[in-house]
């Protein structure tokens, strides 16, 4: 065998070598479990006040997604954050991996939590910190965009699941993802003749409390072991606001028409709670309150389903107010 096919077969041997090598490198590892998420929806994702048509709202993946995972081990816990490693082209599905933390040595519970908040926020869409199977619900700051991909962002799911593990390589698990609030849509007609301008916000004011509101005020807990909001630190309000904030971001034209959202969480229902319309100036001043098909009952708000309100404002006869609201059929 001369000299020159013997170098050959060496770079050929060196090749497969690498190959082993890398083939090696990427097989499963102990302590790292990847999983496959899913975000369930309810039967029937679509409902509205009026009880008319409605369309759904779906939540999908994004290739920036974080889930907040906290391991349960007896008295022994653990976090993580798992990083998304791939979506699929229709956004419902993603595979995700995270690191079993090295104090886990054999079956635990996990409790998963996909937030997210707002940049000028810092202690809220998190996992709490003397206790991560309690998931800070995010905040909505006193002024943000009322447009839906600002209001979708503060969408919240999550997740528990009794898992087998024996300290070496994990099998995939999958993760059904379950919502925590729903989103409204609020299709706002102006019916005054002149431009609207002054509103910041519209209210859906009850006769009682109704609704998580996870304001400025605090946030909200939800206990991810007991599937239950933390007593006392609910927040619950006697409206849901809908900020519109038209002088900063721009009003409604006569006779125009504009879609505001936002992401809710709702309370237990209350059979015969009335919900009023109210608007607010950016003084919190009451300038319009709601005209004479301006009320209605509450529905059993339910998570994960998108609500279609259609608002009419026209000018009030009421001297102590400018404005006057309808609830009207979503056309």
């Amino acid at each position: 065998m001369n000299y020159k096919l013997l170098l050959i077969l060496a770079a050929v041997a060196l090749i497969f070598a690498g190959c082993a090598k890398n083939e090696l490198t990427e097989q499963p590892q102990p302590r790292v479990m990847r999983f496959t998420a899913t975000v369930e929806e309810p039967a029937d994702t679509r409902a509205t006040l009026e009880e008319t048509d409605a369309g759904a709202i779906r939540f999908k993946w994004e290739t920036t997604d974080v889930v907040q995972m906290a391991f349960v081990q007896g008295d022994t816990k653990k976090t993580a954050n798992a990083a998304v490693t791939s979506v699929s082209a229709d956004g419902r599905t993603a595979q995700f991996s995270v690191k079993v933390p090295d104090e886990i040595t054999g079956d635990f519970t996990l409790y998963a939590y996909r937030s997210s908040r707002y940049d000028d926020s810092s202690t809220d869409g998190v996992l709490l910190a003397t206790d991560p199977t309690i998931a800070v619900l995010p905040e909505v700051p006193w002024e943000y965009l009322a447009t839906f991909k600002h209001q979708s962002k503060l969408v919240s799911v999550w997740c528990k699941k009794d898992i087998t593990y024996s300290g070496g390589v994990l099998p995939d698990v999958s993760l059904a993802f379950q919502h925590l609030g729903a989103m409204m849509t609020v299709k706002v007609k102006n019916s005054t003749g002149v431009e609207v301008m002054d509103i910041f916000s519209i209210r859906l004011k009850g006769t009682k409390y109704w609704v998580f509101n996870h304001a400025w005020i605090g946030t909200a807990q939800f206990n991810m072991a007991t599937g239950s909001y933390v007593t006392g630190e609910e927040l619950k309000n006697i409206a849901l606001e809908i900020r519109t904030n038209m002088t900063r971001y721009g009003g409604i034209a006569a006779g125009e028409t504009k879609n505001y959202y936002t992401w809710f969480v709702p309370a237990p229902y209350t059979e015969g709670n009335a919900i009023a319309l109210e608007a607010e100036n950016s003084s919190r001043n009451v300038i319009g309150t709601a005209g004479p098909s301006g009320s209605k009952n509450q529905i059993d708000f339910q998570p994960g389903k998108n609500y279609r309100v259609a608002v009419d404002i026209i000018t009030s006869t009421d001297p102590e107010y400018k404005y006057a609201l309808n609830f009207v059929p979503w056309e």
